[in-house]
């Protein structure tokens, strides 16, 4: 069973430095947990190619050896389903912290396993602030993938003695090997 967490709404103060970090962590979580249930519903919906809605057995001839192998196959197709589903949510929930600080205009991320290959998408936001940085600097630009992490580019370097934390999540379409 997938747990989806849709989280409930952040107090606000009107205070907008304050509040729009506050409030983007907010919908990207309702995002990341809409997209959990999209990829949970969507593996579970998967049909094997070679499925044949005439091949099913007719339950007025079935016998008890035709029942047995519906049932086999059935938990067969449930298990190698339930595998892939696990081997998605575990993908789908790589997150984490990067700093961009001072001068530099650029994070870095390195995962603790190495993936099979770079075809994901990385989801930044912004959650911490140290100073007054450059309001440029919670901007990204760009992100490159690789299988071993990926890097990442502010609009603008937050400035000395200043950084921004970014919180990153790691997003891989379903079906996608």
């Amino acid at each position: 069973m997938v747990a989806i967490n849709i989280p409930s709404q952040p107090r606000i103060t009107g205070n907008l430095e304050r509040d729009l970090p506050i409030l983007i962590n907010y919908l990207q979580s309702v995002a990341n947990s809409f997209n959990a249930l999209s990829a949970a519903v969507e593996a579970l919906n998967q049909l094997p190619d070679d499925f044949d809605a005439s091949s099913l057995i007719d339950p007025a001839s079935a016998t008890a050896a035709t029942a047995q192998k519906t049932a086999n196959d059935a938990f067969t197709l449930a298990s190698s389903n339930k595998a892939r589903l696990d081997a998605l949510i575990e993908i789908n929930n790589m997150t984490g912290t990067a700093d961009v600080s001072g001068g530099s205009d650029a994070g870095s991320v390195t995962f603790a396993e190495e993936l099979d290959d770079a075809d994901y998408e990385v989801v930044l936001q912004p959650v911490a602030i140290t100073g007054a940085p450059d309001p440029d600097a919670f901007l990204v630009i760009d992100i490159t993938p690789a299988s071993t992490g990926f890097d990442f580019t502010v609009h603008t370097a937050p400035g000395a003695s200043t950084s921004v934390t970014f919180q990153w999540w790691l997003r891989r379409d379903v079906g996608e090997d």
